[in-house]
């Protein structure tokens, strides 16, 4: 029933926008007669519209008229109604769900125009940085016809290009380089070294689903690297090859492999094993009592590490080897992620199992999850061809209703039954077969794998029928977009992961933009410039005439078909890669090869499959079509998908906490950072722990005589500050100690402040005292991971880790902000100006 009221509140949002339509549709005819520079002045009227405080909203129809035609002048497109509807429901702050081919990127300019008038800058995230750069290039004439500054950001730029980049009014980048530059903003040690000063106005995500839900499954961490210990690793893997595998939690065997969520486990004996190997080798002692201690943890992890790296994370499936070094393979996407390695010692274990060098461990500066970054900013919305099986979780986690666009023309797509085959083998020889015959009729064929080795496996078997085709995974991931542009050409066979070229359309014929980038290639770029105009035209026209006849080829072939090496983990990732065909009303079909064999059916739904099997008598190279077989299979995709959404929500709940106390932090970092008069914040500070000082070795309410004088000199030590416990100070009034402790502090301050010139002095000290928060910052994340990796073993004494974890991580935070505190005052008072060091300006 919430469901049907969801639904409601969702069809009233597009009703609102398709009351609209008409009007927009209306003045769109009045503006075509109008010149550039009258189209132009309008958009200038807009901004002072806004900036006189008129209400945006009202403004709409003109506004998405007036880049409707635009858009046309400077791209030569005319933006479809859908695009309009969709535009619409990304100002109103919802997630717009677009088919694929229905033109999300030209969408994008309808909101990223509205908000800017809002005065806020718009961040416009995509799934990679290719697309990033592409969609910019793509868009900037109308940008720039709109009066808008756009740029590109790139987790490799330098300061100095990320900081003329943010200056700019819409910025694109991946969500990564985003949250990383974040991160680093809260390292900086001086106002004019942050990037993202104009802060954090609005968030445009581009294929929403997976950077909202699947990419956040994962936090982004800001780390630097620190010293490993080779040998040790090197041990550990050892053991871990001489360590037993048993069947499952109650088997005989030292581990075994939880299947569904993923890890080693060590059995009892396996624990009591692996403990009588760490006393060998001198790491841990034989006292029992000194078993539970944060480096017997340490130790333990890394067995558990090396035991995953051996038996759960494969070669070409999960990672590859690439120069000698480990490079990370995103399981959703297909895609190689080079800027991202596992924590907590599993990178440097499965270097030691493939015999690389090792990399340096990592110590954690800055981590945050998308969930919290994307909460930062003032508005949010989205794009993508597959939202609403996430819909729930995007309104409860995001605060982002989704909104479903019509296609512009209606899909006619055939989305054939699931086939089901016993074993791999017998799948995997039907689909050869299948791609043999629609070959044979010229019709193009997307295979869409789970794996690397899936895709090098299958397209070995097609090399051996003698039928060409292109490889899309991790290792071409450079010819990415080359590839799936040409995947809609006569006859053709792409074999991908699932990557499948997300945000590159799949045109019938093929793209004619490739044939011609392929053409001036071979020929050269000076032969192409020593071409008349005319000639240039006529290969463009010959190039373009081509693709329309290879078009109407293909459409009468079928239209390109999708198949489905299996099921993913969700339903939605299924229907991305449906999604691949049948664009723009054009004819298209799919259909997913499943066998018993494959890894959703073996760990979710094996037990009912073979019981299946069993009344059914399956021969192993037979085909099945069983409704009973579809409902297993539909019930395992459905538990791994509520499983994937307990997880994330897990990481929330945990995240929350550290959530909280880097709001925090960053803030008290922020005032530092920002302050005009740093030393009149320090002063309160130092007055502060004078009172504290005083409070605690001579109270107001205790007799002169109770005075701990000796443990106020020494306390004062820290800070640099003399103060003889002469007993001549009893004769004082507390409130008289009290001033002269202060005085004395001020003393200490004036003879550090006089390293440096006055105008200078602000910067010496905000340098110093940021470094020491920073310090205690550092070393609070990693207690919190160390606690966090070990928290789930509280369980077995009958105690909520989530509510343990709460408590002791508020604990460890008050005793950081204590020494915070103590530190920085301390830092301000003590700190020396080496005479190598130049001194701090305000340049530097």
């Amino acid at each position: 029933m919430f469901k049907m009221f969801d639904k409601w509140k969702q069809d009233r949002k597009l009703k609102a926008a398709r009351a609209i339509l008409p009007e927009v549709n209306a003045l769109k005819e009045q503006l075509a007669a109008e010149s550039d520079e009258a189209l132009r002045a309008r958009f200038e009227d807009f901004r002072a519209k806004a900036r006189a405080g008129a209400p945006v909203e009202a403004m709409l129809p003109a506004i998405f008229a007036a880049v409707s035609e635009a858009a046309f002048r400077t791209l030569r497109i005319r933006p479809f109604d859908v695009q309009v509807l969709g535009g619409l429901a990304l100002c109103q702050g919802a997630v717009a769900e677009m088919a694929t081919g229905e033109g999300k990127t030209l969408t994008a300019a309808f909101a990223v125009f509205v908000q800017h008038l809002t005065g806020r800058q718009v961040h416009v995230c995509t799934a990679n940085e290719y697309l990033a750069q592409r969609d910019a290039h793509t868009l900037f004439p109308l940008y720039q016809f709109l009066g808008l500054q756009v740029g590109v950001v790139r987790i490799s730029q330098d300061r100095d290009e990320k900081q003329l980049v943010y200056s700019c009014d819409v910025v694109y980048g991946t969500h990564m380089a985003f949250a990383m530059d974040y991160l680093a903003d809260h390292l900086v040690r001086h106002p004019n070294e942050a990037v993202q000063v104009r802060g954090r106005g609005f968030a445009l995500v581009d294929e929403a689903d997976s950077v909202l839900i699947d990419d956040a499954r994962i936090p982004v961490v800001l780390t630097a690297s620190r010293p490993v210990d080779p040998e040790l690793y090197e041990t550990v893997a050892g053991w871990a090859q001489k360590l037993t595998r048993a069947p499952d939690a109650n088997g005989v065997g030292d581990f075994w492999i939880d299947g569904q969520d993923r890890q080693a486990v060590l059995t009892e004996a396996g624990y009591d094993a692996v403990n009588a190997l760490f006393i060998e080798a001198g790491l841990l002692s034989a006292n029992e009592s000194e078993h539970y201690t944060g480096e017997h943890q340490q130790l333990l992890h890394k067995v558990t590490a090396a035991l995953a790296a051996r038996h759960i994370l494969h070669r070409d499936q999960h990672y590859v080897v690439q120069d000698g070094r480990i490079v990370l393979v995103d399981e959703l996407t297909g895609r190689l992620n080079p800027g991202r390695s596992w924590d907590a010692g599993l990178q440097q274990a499965l270097e030691a199992k493939e015999g690389l060098e090792l990399s340096p461990e990592s110590s954690v500066l800055g981590r945050i999850s998308l969930q919290h970054y994307f909460k930062l900013y003032e508005g949010l919305a989205g794009m993508t061809g597959t939202a609403t099986t996430e819909a729930e979780e995007l309104l409860a986690v995001y605060g982002l209703p989704v909104v479903e666009i019509p296609t512009n023309k209606p899909c006619i797509r055939v989305d054939e039954p699931d086939r089901f085959y016993r074993t791999q083998a017998a799948k995997i020889a039907a689909v050869v077969e299948d791609v043999i015959a629609r070959h044979a009729k010229g019709q193009p064929v997307l295979i869409g794998t789970a794996s690397i080795e899936q895709s090098e496996a299958l397209s070995a078997l097609l090399a051996a029928k003698g039928l060409a085709h292109e490889v899309l995974n991790a290792r071409q991931h450079e010819r990415e977009a080359e590839i799936i542009a040409q995947a809609g050409a006569p006859g053709a066979i792409t074999v991908s992961t699932n990557m499948s070229g997300r945000g590159v359309d799949i045109i019938l014929g093929g793209n004619p933009d490739g044939e011609l980038r392929r053409r001036w290639a071979a020929m050269g770029e000076e032969a192409w410039n020593a071409m008349s105009g005319a000639e240039q035209k006529t290969l463009v026209d010959e190039i373009r005439a081509q693709q329309s006849a290879a078009a109407d080829f293909v459409r009468k072939a079928g239209g390109l078909h999708i198949i489905g090496m299996e099921r993913y983990e969700s339903r939605r990732m299924d229907r991305q890669l449906r999604g691949r065909a049948g664009r723009q009303g054009d004819p298209g079909s799919t259909c997913f090869y499943i066998s018993f064999e494959d890894p959703l059916v073996e760990n979710f739904a094996g037990e009912k499959i073979r019981g299946l099997l069993t009344q059914l008598d399956i021969k192993p190279g037979d085909e099945l079509e069983s409704a009973l077989v579809k409902k297993a299979i539909d019930s395992a995709q459905r538990q791994v998908e509520g499983r994937s959404a307990d997880a994330r929500l897990h990481l929330i709940k945990f995240d929350e906490v550290l959530n909280e106390q880097r709001r925090v932090i960053y803030a008290q970092r922020d005032e530092i950072l920002w302050a005009d008069n740093l030393s009149s914040w320090l002063s309160e500070l130092r007055d502060e722990q004078a009172e504290l000082l005083c409070e605690q070795f001579a109270p107001e309410k205790e007799v002169q005589e109770g005075w701990d004088l000796k443990g106020l000199s020494d306390a004062l030590a820290q800070f640099g500050v003399t103060l003889e416990p002469d007993e001549a100070l009893r004769d004082l009034e507390a409130e008289d100690l009290l001033a002269k402790v202060k005085s004395l502090m001020d003393e200490r301050h004036a003879q550090a402040a006089a390293q440096v010139p006055a105008e200078n002095l602000d910067n010496a000290e905000r340098y110093v005292v940021l470094s020491m928060l920073d310090q205690n910052w550092f070393y609070h994340l990693e207690d919190l991971a160390e606690l966090r990796r070990g928290i789930n073993l509280r369980a077995h004494a009958k105690v909520d880790p989530q509510l343990a974890y709460k408590k002791e991580a508020f604990k460890m935070f008050e005793r950081m902000l204590d020494a915070i505190k103590v530190g920085m005052v301390t830092s301000a008072l003590t700190w020396r100006l080496s005479p190598s060091e130049p001194t701090p300006d305000a340049s530097s």
